[in-house]
């Protein structure tokens, strides 16, 4: 790995942690728990996006 390395969840030098999402799906409670520990996988809303990759749960 070019940079830097990680050893059991440190991070070493050259590497710099990943970043946060800077994007969040707002979702109620109890649809927002049930993504969060995977029981639910599917969130469908009326509207497309474009946001593809991690996003936090608010």
């Amino acid at each position: 790995m070019a940079g830097g390395r990680r050893d059991q969840g440190r991070w070493f030098a050259a590497e710099a942690p990943p970043a946060p999402p800077t994007r969040a799906l707002v979702v109620r409670a109890p649809w927002a728990g049930m993504l969060v520990r995977g029981d639910k996988t599917w969130e469908i809303r009326g509207a497309a996006t474009h946001v593809r990759g991690p996003i936090a749960i608010a």
